[in-house]
């Protein structure tokens, strides 16, 4: 598949603008998730097999990783962008700069999580032989989803490299 090379390129600052932005709309969300599940697991800690700290935490990562792919999927499938996206004036687009199809954004999505989740593996590991925790770090994973835009032309994305998209500049 041949590239359009006639688009200008997203900036990266332009590209962590537009993380900002869906971070708030994104933590929002999880607050919104947790005070739903709450009386749920209140509810399950009463019951005659109340459930773990570590199963209840599990469960609220989950959570947050369907909130996660509902907000970007939908907001990819109304119009390509998401609000953050929106805001700085660019949207994710095939190669051809055209929307992008459903099954290019769940990829994308998907592998978006890949790098942050070998990374935790790592710190994990670390954390556990070393008798520290470093997890702490794991703040830092979603900037790992960047670090391939650094060595492309085109701010791309490693995931957008696998999902065969990029982000497409709207601005004139």
């Amino acid at each position: 598949m041949k590239k359009n090379t006639s688009f200008k390129p997203v900036s990266l600052w332009r590209i962590l603008g537009s993380m900002v932005y869906d971070g708030v709309l994104l933590f929002a969300c999880y607050l919104i998730g947790n005070l739903l599940i709450t009386p749920i697991y209140d509810y399950l800690q009463t019951s005659s097999h109340p459930i773990s700290n570590e199963t209840q935490v599990q469960i609220t990562m989950f959570i947050c990783f369907l909130l996660t792919g509902i907000y970007f999927l939908v907001q990819y499938k109304k119009g390509g962008q998401t609000v953050g996206q929106r805001a700085w004036q660019f949207k994710v687009a095939n190669y051809q700069a055209h929307t992008a199809q459903f099954s290019q954004y769940f990829v994308r999505y998907l592998c978006s999580w890949m790098l942050p989740f070998i990374l935790y593996l790592g710190l994990s590991h670390v954390s556990n032989q070393a008798g520290s925790n470093y997890q702490a770090l794991i703040i830092l994973a979603p900037f790992t989803n960047l670090i391939y835009c650094f060595f492309n032309p085109y701010n791309q994305t490693l995931h957008g490299r696998l999902s065969q998209t990029f982000f497409f500049s709207l601005e004139t």
